[in-house]
């Protein structure tokens, strides 16, 4: 899950150019590495990453559906659009095993292998490969999803409730 390369920071800001693609992919030992998704403005992408079965269940039953997801190791990853905003990277989100990958963040993708457990990383959806799908069929992530204040989750199209005792507190 470590990056192949010693200083990605300039990736995040400004995607990489084909002749770079050319020479990772190319020249290189491709089958040597997995592949990364840098998540943010520069890709114009999120990734909500489940770190469990159970999680995944609940972000499903929970928020709006993506056509982008992918299975990995343990949970899921559910790909959205960028919201224009800052979306900073996040760990262990609403008291679940969920993280958020966003403005300088990545994730692996498929169809890379998990280093521990050996199993791939897959795409979950009736299409031959993703990027079938186009950028404006993916929704956009909502930072109001998840609530800052209050650990709590904002449904999608309902105001966020007062909470009176925490706000006494």
């Amino acid at each position: 899950k470590k990056p192949a390369l010693n200083s990605w920071k300039a990736l995040q800001h400004e995607p990489p150019t084909m002749a770079i693609l050319h020479h990772w992919f190319g020249m290189l030992n491709p089958s040597a590495y997995n592949l990364g998704v840098i998540t943010g403005s520069v890709s114009d992408l999120v990734v909500v990453d489940t770190d469990s079965l159970e999680a995944a269940r609940w972000w499903e039953a929970t928020f709006p559906r993506t056509p982008l997801v992918c299975c990995t190791n343990k949970g899921k990853h559910f790909y959205f659009r960028h919201p224009g905003v800052d979306v900073r990277n996040g760990r262990h989100l609403l008291g679940r095993p969920i993280d958020l990958r966003g403005d300088g963040g990545y994730v692996v993708a498929p169809p890379s292998i998990h280093p521990q457990s050996q199993s791939p990383y897959e795409w979950l959806q009736p299409c031959d490969t993703p990027w079938d799908w186009c950028l404006d069929e993916i929704p956009v992530f909502d930072p109001n999803w998840l609530s800052a204040t209050t650990s709590r989750v904002v449904p999608p199209g309902r105001p966020a409730e007062v909470n009176v005792e925490r706000a006494r507190r």
